[in-house]
């Protein structure tokens, strides 16, 4: 929006979906994982929001979102790893 209006262009093309909130959040976490060099435990938080989110099984989220089972697992457990 901003570099339309620098630009002085009146319109800007756009796609506008309707959305439920779960959608949304699934979404922005998502791309959070894929696109942001988060540390690893940001992911694993990421990863425990979706799950909880969504109450799906490791198994699933996997597949949703296209890593392995184990993965998620391992990422998981470093958020319960103690703080030294």
């Amino acid at each position: 929006w901003r570099a339309a209006q620098e630009a002085d262009v009146a319109t800007i093309p756009a796609i506008v979906r309707e959305t439920a909130d779960d959608t949304m959040l699934r979404d922005a976490l998502l791309e959070n994982i894929h696109r942001a060099q988060l540390n690893p435990l940001d992911e694993a938080a990421a990863y425990q929001q979706l799950l909880e989110e969504f109450g799906v099984t490791h198994d699933e989220l996997a597949s949703r979102i296209g890593r392995s089972r184990p993965l998620i697992t391992n990422m998981i457990r470093l958020l319960r790893l103690p703080i030294a």
